[in-house]
């Protein structure tokens, strides 16, 4: 009979590996949907297909707000592609709660490469610092 490794432990794991992979392990059971008496490796495999299965949903969702996206009337394409919200879901982050408030306001919230770019962003704050330091460093040498 194979070494069972502790409880608590397999949890902790299967929470760490979730996390990786950039999705919510409270939104996942893993107290009661784990099973205490089956091995780390049979319990991972169970949690590696909900894993598969979220990211599975999440391109769907993430496709379908491409497709509404697309649907809306061009002058609301522009002014929000124009504007940035303060919260934006990232494609890396596969963050579900943001993507399905976008569903219900689209003006509101922003998903990344679909109604907010990420080639603009922050560079005006940062060239604006560097400027101020190389200003300074000039003052410096001519001294």
């Amino acid at each position: 009979m194979p070494k069972v490794m502790p409880f608590s432990l397999q949890v902790k794991k299967a929470e760490s590996y979730i996390r990786k992979h950039g999705l919510d392990p409270h939104a996942f059971d893993l107290k009661h949907e784990l099973d205490p008496k089956l091995s780390f490796t049979e319990n991972m495999r169970k949690v590696k297909r909900w894993v598969k299965a979220k990211h599975d949903d999440l391109g769907e969702m993430i496709r379908g707000a491409y497709y509404t996206h697309k649907q809306r009337s061009e002058r609301s394409q522009r002014l929000d592609e124009k504007r940035r919200a303060k919260k934006v879901a990232r494609e890396r982050a596969r963050d579900i709660h943001l993507i399905e408030k976008w569903f219900k306001y689209p003006n509101r919230y922003d998903i990344e490469n679909i109604d907010a770019f990420s080639f603009g962003l922050g560079k005006k704050k940062r060239g604006k610092r560097l400027g101020k330091l190389k200003r300074k460093l000039k003052l410096r040498r001519r001294r």
